[in-house]
Order: C-alpha cells, then sequence, then structure tokens
C-alpha cells in the first residue's frame, strides 16, 4: 500500500501494536521451556521415589537380617581397631578417634563413624 507521502506502508499504524510484537519476543522461549522443566521435574520426582523404595527395601532386608543373627545367637563380629583409635575414644575426643579410623583402614567418613560409635557402644563408652 502506498501513502500519499510516498512511503511505503505495509500495515495502517492502528492495526500495529508494539506491545504485541515486543511480546512475541518472549512468548516462544517461554512456551518451550514451560513443558522441558514440568518434564525434568516430574522425572526427578520419579527417581526419588525409586530410591527412597530401595532404602526401605534395604532397611527391611537388614532388620531380617538381625533377627535372624538374633536368633541364631550370632554377634557381629569386631571391627579391627588400631590402638590410636582406642586411645583416643577411651580420652573422649570421638572426632579425633575417626580420623584416626579413617586414616588407619582408608574407609568413608560414614563407615569410620559408625565403626567407632559401634566400639564405643560395645566398651560402655556412649
Amino acid at each position: 500500500m502506498v501513502t500519499e507521502a510516498g512511503g511505503d506502508e505495509s500495515e495502517p499504524e492502528h492495526l500495529v501494536s508494539p506491545v504485541f510484537n515486543g511480546a512475541m519476543e518472549w512468548v516462544v522461549p517461554f512456551a518451550v521451556m514451560v513443558p522441558l522443566v514440568l518434564l525434568a521435574l516430574v522425572a526427578a520426582g520419579g527417581r526419588r521415589t525409586t530410591v527412597d523404595r530401595q532404602a526401605q527395601k534395604l532397611a527391611a532386608v537388614e532388620r531380617k537380617l538381625d533377627l535372624i543373627m538374633a536368633h541364631l545367637g550370632i554377634s557381629e563380629p569386631e571391627p579391627d581397631v588400631p590402638g590410636a583409635v582406642l586411645q583416643e575414644l577411651l580420652a573422649g575426643r570421638k572426632i579425633q578417634a575417626i580420623k584416626e579410623y579413617r586414616d588407619a583402614t582408608g574407609v568413608g567418613l560414614k563407615e569410620a563413624k559408625d565403626a567407632v560409635e559401634f566400639l564405643a557402644r560395645q566398651r560402655g563408652l556412649g
């Protein structure tokens, strides 16, 4: 369409909305991202419930094993404890005992903590 001033105008001014033109820049990426984010959240939630179920199954197996061992009169063997670990534990330095146990055995923090706490319970050290 040619205007009286000689300019070429593709659409009349009253039909062009500056708000709508600016909105189109973010509408399409937004419309694509929303379903992707929802899909990721659903997938993450499914994985968490699987891990929870596996943890519950493992706990049930451990309880059953404990009951079988108790019924048969079998006790869990004492872990081999380096002397430095026992000395630290007897001195009341549980954290240092855990560090010593880790250094001596090379196990992770959780395993060392569990072993030292088991040893403390066995010896009545709280």
